[in-house]
């Protein structure tokens, strides 16, 4: 199965997307009772393959460029200039409307410049938005990648696959974890996150993954018990066993897979499709949505921490729909219409737009407050 682009929207992508999405809430989401050691490892350790099957879902959209020969350099623009309005142009107008509302009190207009610069660039205060500044690298190198992916042979994938397999094992859990040994991972360029950016390229392009699903959908479980055993019970944990370990690469493969499999209801569509629209939105408010829910909704329960989530997840959607709807989907629409030609001059124009916007916001709100 190849990673060819079609017309006809994918369900059951949009369904892996908006799992993943709910299991960043609920990571997020702490609750205030124990499950035992051991589920309570387990269900964190399942959550948390968000991040790879927003990896692997990322990659499998994005790694399927193609050079147009009679026109290569427009390719690039158009490429480059789509991720600029649906990753960058969001990013930047939800942080701006995010500063608007800040935890202590409605932001002035002086400190709004600053406010969004830290909010945009986070340091340690925002720890989530770590995720767009990987994805925003990986997708500034997919267009060179992907052509090079597409020049390998199967063999030559099937090497690349198994070469970087072993030596993130070895590299990484080996060295840098048991033996502690100053081995230099460094010069291999596909570690962690950005292997399973690939793997969502490989796990379509090796027709094994596919041929020899229920296996590795039954290995994915494995793995993820393995990696629940790993933390719940070494007394010294592996770095990286919950994120970008090999095992836990095959977990998230394994649960991506059964994803892909599960048959989706033609009732599901459109709203599956609703909600994934507005995923990458949702992602980026739903931190100060969580801290305005958990005000008045308890999570003494795993009844009412699913209550909880479900409502920061509904309550995110309706502001990024509406967000989208009046503000965006506009914008987006006129800057991605066919023989757009891109100008670095507009680009920087139509940011500076996105942060302007907030601010006459916060001028109307404060004279209607005076």
């Amino acid at each position: 199965m190849d990673t060819k682009a079609t017309t006809k929207r994918d369900p059951h992508l949009d369904l892996i997307r908006v799992i993943a999405m709910l299991f960043v809430i609920a990571i997020h989401t702490s609750w205030e009772y124990s499950l035992g050691i051991f589920p309570e490892v387990l269900l964190r350790s399942t959550l948390f393959t968000a991040n790879g099957l927003f990896f692997l879902l990322s990659g499998h959209l994005s790694l399927n460029f193609k050079e147009d020969p009679q026109n290569p350099g427009e390719s690039y623009r158009n490429f480059y200039w789509k991720k600029y309005c649906s990753l960058i142009l969001p990013l930047i107008f939800y942080c701006a409307v995010l500063v608007m509302y800040s935890e202590r009190h409605l932001v002035a207009p002086g400190t709004f410049v600053t406010e969004l610069f830290w909010k945009i660039l986070p340091s340690s205060r925002e720890g989530h938005i770590w995720f767009i500044y990987s994805l925003i690298a990986y997708i500034m190198a997919a267009p060179f990648v992907s052509i090079m992916l597409r020049n390998l042979s199967i063999t030559g994938l099937r090497l690349f696959f198994g070469i970087a397999i072993v030596f993130e094992a070895v590299s990484v859990m080996l060295f840098s974890n048991i033996i502690e040994s100053p081995f230099t991972i460094t010069g291999w360029p596909f570690l962690g996150w950005y292997f399973y950016f690939l793997c969502g390229f490989l796990i379509y392009k090796l027709e094994f993954f596919h041929k020899k699903k229920v296996f590795f959908i039954i290995l994915g479980a494995v793995c993820l018990i393995i990696t629940a055993c790993l933390i719940a019970f070494v007394e010294k944990p592996l770095e990286g066993t919950n994120d970008t370990s090999p095992v836990y690469l095959f977990a998230c493969i394994g649960l991506y897979l059964l994803l892909e499999s599960v048959p989706v209801p033609k009732i599901l569509n459109k709203p599956l499709e609703f909600i994934s629209k507005h995923a990458y939105a949702v992602y980026l408010i739903h931190i100060e949505v969580l801290v305005f829910v958990r005000t008045f909704m308890p999570v003494s329960t795993p009844l009412s921490t699913l209550l909880c989530v479900l409502t920061i997840a509904a309550i995110s959607i309706a502001i990024a729909f509406i967000c989208d709807s009046l503000v965006l989907s506009p914008i987006t629409k006129v800057l991605t219409k066919s023989g757009f030609k891109v100008k670095a001059a507009f680009i920087t124009a139509v940011t500076l737009i996105t942060v302007i916007i907030p601010i006459i916001l916060i001028i109307i709100i404060r004279a209607g407050q005076a």
